[in-house]
């Protein structure tokens, strides 16, 4: 389960990552 959320958080601060590149 944490596992999962930890997941989530990592595609979640790619995203922001890449919006903040644009």
């Amino acid at each position: 389960m944490l596992d999962y959320a930890f997941k989530i958080l990592d595609l979640v601060h790619d995203s922001l990552i890449v919006s903040m590149m644009l």
